[in-house]
């Protein structure tokens, strides 16, 4: 009640107030969490997706931390995995302020959590500004790979940028399979220069007027050895529309790890996605809209349910 009558009074929902409201609301938060005697025990219910161990299935997804600057607060509210960014990256330019301030975020959450050995996975989700499938785009991505290589427990290849050509009504698969291939050869260079293995996924728009080529997608994934695909579903009318819609792919794909955002406000949301053939689900508007308490309960809710 509280969070929602500061939510009307302080914000705009036009000028993006919501979400630096939100995100300085749920650091302050945890802060004084932090200064609470008595500790809360963190929801645990461990799951293995592409080889990693999650302490649950439920993360904040990318968009709500783009610097990491929340990495060292966020497991006060539970979450079992992070996603930053999304990070554009431009190989033909030297790194921006932006760039460089999340590096050092990084590096500094990362002592943060050797130190206190905290479980959380972290993802980071990389972007380029060009809307084409060509060099100079897996140009950008490769760069970004290797600039967070070693702060990732997993990477994602955003394509869900709204001009870009992996969104449009039908993709140039032929394209789209070189650009994939492409992507993954610097990735498995990588793995060899790091001598560390890091998931590689996807990150596709499932928008309820325009998701005919998901499944073919998809496919080009599997077959180019990326070893899962985050979907995020748009604009769609409700929870049940998009369990259904994610049975029905999970059915073609029954191997391949789901990781879905879009539409969860609810435990029960969390459930039936799970349910519906989700690995693993993400929240973000949910966070800004319902608060921290709120969302806490949620993941709390979903993991010690009886």
């Amino acid at each position: 009640m509280i969070y929602h009558t500061l939510l009307k009074l302080l914000t705009n929902k036009n000028d993006g107030s919501i979400h630096r409201f939100a995100q300085r609301l749920t650091v302050l938060f945890c802060q004084l969490s932090r200064l609470n005697p008595i500790k809360r025990s963190q929801p645990t219910s461990p799951v293995n997706v592409m080889g990693l161990q999650f302490s649950n299935p439920v993360g904040l997804a990318a968009g709500f931390d783009r610097t990491g600057t929340f990495l060292p607060y966020s497991e006060c509210i539970g979450f079992g995995f992070v996603e930053i960014g999304t990070i554009n990256i431009d190989a033909t330019q030297v790194l921006d302020n932006t760039i460089i301030t999340t590096l050092q975020n990084l590096n500094k959450a990362t002592k943060y959590k050797q130190k206190t050995k905290h479980p959380q996975q972290w993802g980071i989700s990389l972007g380029s500004l060009r809307n084409t499938l060509d060099e100079q785009t897996v140009a950008d991505y490769s760069k970004g790979m290797g600039l967070f290589w070693l702060f990732a427990d997993y990477l994602v290849i955003n394509l869900s940028r709204p001009e870009s050509d992996a969104r449009a009504l039908k993709p140039d698969l032929y394209g789209l399979d070189l650009f994939l291939t492409n992507i993954r050869h610097h990735h498995k260079k990588l793995n060899t220069e790091y001598d560390l293995s890091i998931p590689l996924l996807a990150k596709l728009a499932i928008d309820y007027r325009q998701n005919e080529s998901t499944a073919e997608i998809i496919q080009l994934l599997k077959q180019r050895g990326f070893d899962g695909v985050i979907l995020a579903f748009e604009n769609w009318p409700n929870i049940q529309q998009i369990a259904d819609y994610l049975h029905n792919l999970k059915a073609q794909h029954t191997d391949f790890p789901f990781i879905v955002v879009g539409g969860i406000r609810s435990t029960q949301d969390s459930e039936q996605l799970l349910a519906a053939g989700a690995s693993l689900v993400q929240i973000y508007t949910a966070l800004e809209q319902q608060g921290p308490v709120k969302t806490r309960k949620v993941i709390a809710n979903l993991v010690y349910k009886e």
